[in-house]
């Protein structure tokens, strides 16, 4: 029968050294597969690690061969980590098992003989420690443990026992007598902590390391619902602003329709309702969970506006009667010069010159009548078009400068008059081309007159009308919108 090889013995007799002083498996320190050869390179830190040995460092240098070996080092460092651990003395021998049972997982080459020392080595440490179980008591539906953290109390940080754990099912590990934090690491990211006693070597013990309860979800309670009915439709076609205030409020929105349903969490609430033109409207809400509340809400148009239609309606009344007005003295005036310019040509005399010049005065005084009525129409629908102050003074401007521009070329036109001893056709193309100068420049003093004081009229009531409006904001209740409430 062929004996078995000193390699194959190694991993032989780690399991079985491993079963006899209770150490389990430890899978996630395994040996990276570089570092089971002998062909790896040395680490520089090595000889720093074996001065800190020879110097009686013993801890110093178990961590050095230790950190070695995460980074990737040959077997051997954790043979050497084990020694360092073994002469550190009480409280490292937990550290020395684990760094022995690497080692040998790691499959070095060994003799016989230094196996044998080693395992006589591993159970004098084993007798120094005290069998643990380790068991997770994992909440229904909480985190898996999947790894444990055992840090004997003043001793260093990095001297703690890092492990694996296959939750569910026991880890099994020993340690040195005193007292104990187990710090698990859990699925979710958080860590559960348990501190327990090792009282003597060589005995057993069982931890039972409990889960965090998992956090309840609370369920929100259910929303409040809200349908608001809007009114009067001029507002709706010109869009209502709503806007909520309260907790976790939704966005703005312009409602175009009359109805407008919305969810809201419990607890007081103000609903802002404005639209251009309107008073804004303020409601106040105590909504409960579930609640459903039916709002019917009438904005009322703001005294600014109203009167502004008001003042649109008597400007256009006022043009319309200024144009029908100018219009039937025109026409009349039209039928009479007509007539008196047939008898001038078919005779001129004295009393037919006088006759005719006679008729220009009203006709020109009803054209002056229609253009101040057409005048008052612009700023009419200025007003009704929302009546801004710079369209009004624009208008008030221009109104000013064709009556100025109209009372210049009267007097021009009045300076040019009609010679009675001019002969007949003469006499009847002065007074043909006079006439259509005089209706011109009436037509401009009319028309800059009704356009003029139209504009000063709008301009001068809105402007106090404005000013009344926000002595009557000051005093309004609500201290965001100074507008109506309604409850």
């Amino acid at each position: 029968m062929i004996p078995p090889s000193p390699r194959s013995s190694c991993a032989l007799l780690c399991l079985a050294l491993a079963t006899s002083i209770g150490l389990g498996p430890l899978p996630l320190h395994a040996a990276p597969a570089s570092s089971s050869t002998s062909t790896a390179p040395a680490d520089p830190r090595s000889a720093t690690a074996r001065d800190h040995y020879s110097a009686g460092r013993y801890a110093e240098a178990a961590r050095l061969f230790e950190a070695i070996w995460r980074d990737g080092g040959r077997p051997n460092v954790l043979y050497n980590a084990g020694m360092a651990r073994e002469a550190a003395g009480a409280g490292h021998e937990a550290l020395a098992l684990i760094d022995w049972r690497r080692y040998l997982e790691a499959d070095p080459e060994i003799t016989n003989d230094e196996l044998a020392d080693l395992e006589r080595r591993m159970i004098a440490a084993a007798e120094r420690t005290a069998s643990i179980e380790l068991l997770f008591d994992r909440s229904p539906g909480g985190a898996a443990a999947t790894g444990v953290e055992l840090l004997r109390d003043q001793t260093p940080a990095e001297d703690a026992l890092v492990l694996p754990w296959s939750d569910p099912g026991p880890l099994q590990t020993r340690l040195t007598p005193g007292s104990w934090t187990a710090n698990v690491a859990l699925s979710d990211g958080t860590v559960a902590s348990q501190t327990f006693n090792v009282e003597a070597a060589g005995g057993s013990l069982r931890v039972v390391i409990a889960g965090p309860l998992p956090v309840p979800q609370e369920t929100p309670p259910p929303p409040a619902t809200v349908t608001a009915r809007f009114a009067p439709a001029a507002a709706l076609s010109r869009g209502v602003e709503v806007t909520w205030e309260g907790s976790e409020p939704p966005p703005t929105t312009t409602v175009h329709e009359p109805e407008l349903r919305v969810e809201l969490p419990a607890g007081s609430w103000v609903l802002h309702a404005s639209a251009r033109g309107f008073v804004p409207l303020h409601h106040e809400l105590d909504l409960r969970a579930a609640e459903h509340e039916e709002l019917d809400l009438k904005l009322r148009r703001d005294p600014v506006s109203s009167a502004r239609r008001g003042l649109s309606i008597g400007l256009g009344a006022a043009a319309f009667g200024l144009v029908a007005s100018g219009a039937a003295v025109a026409g009349r005036s039209v039928n009479e010069r007509s007539a008196a310019f047939a008898e001038l040509s078919a005779g001129p005399s004295r009393d037919t010159r006088a006759a005719y010049v006679r008729t220009m005065k009203p006709l020109n005084q009803g054209i002056g009548t229609l253009s101040g009525g057409l005048g008052v129409g612009v700023v009419a629908a200025t007003v009704a078009a929302g009546g801004r102050r710079t369209p009004l003074l624009i208008e008030l401007g221009l109104g000013g400068a064709l009556a100025i521009g109209g009372v210049g070329g009267l007097r021009g036109v009045t300076r040019s008059g009609l010679q009675r001893d001019m002969d007949p056709a003469a006499f009847r193309d002065a007074a043909i081309d006079r006439n259509r100068r005089f209706a011109a420049m009436y037509g401009l003093l009319g028309a800059g007159l009704g356009m003029a004081s139209a504009a000063l009229t709008a301009t001068l009531t809105q402007a106090l009308l404005e000013r009344r409006s926000k002595r009557s904001a000051a005093r309004s209740p609500h201290p965001q919108a100074r507008a109506i409430v309604a409850k």
